[in-house]
């Protein structure tokens, strides 16, 4: 593990336990941010909170799946309400962020989510809006496990 990633998850602990609510720059470097917006998103959907999710799931985000009749699209509005009724997250998962690329005021970052009948692979685009880390899209892949 090189020692970005470990300063990442030592700043990631230290946010966390700290309850800060927003993720802003002067608390934590652009790539400690966005490693923390991508735990929260994961987080909030597997707690189905979606006002946790909403904090760094930006209104005009999209995301994006290949469903077996074609690409799927769902807005960050019908997202937030398939969490609210609970027809989507809810079960626990761990997240892996493989890498985290920043270049000024865009960053993306791939990462898997894995839980235990299913894990998502994502490449997530996040946008920083004054000291914030939106995420703006997440293209992921589903993968079943198998039994």
């Amino acid at each position: 593990m090189k020692i970005t990633q470990i300063l990442s998850m030592v700043g990631l602990c230290v946010v966390a336990s700290t309850g800060f609510a927003s993720v802003t720059a002067d608390k934590l470097t652009d790539s400690e941010a966005v490693n923390f917006a991508v735990h929260e998103f994961a987080d909030g959907a597997d707690a189905q909170d979606t006002a946790k999710v909403a904090k760094v799931l930006h209104a005009e985000s999209m995301q994006y799946y290949m469903a077996p009749d074609g690409l799927k699209k769902i807005p960050q509005p019908v997202y937030l309400n398939l969490l609210k009724a609970k027809k989507v997250g809810g079960k626990p998962r761990t997240v892996k962020i493989h890498s985290v690329e920043v270049k000024g005021t865009i960053a993306s970052a791939v990462a898997t989510f894995d839980g235990g009948v299913a894990s998502f692979d994502n490449l997530i685009s996040l946008i920083k809006i004054k000291d914030d880390w939106q995420i703006l899209s997440v293209v992921l892949r589903f993968v079943p496990k198998k039994k």
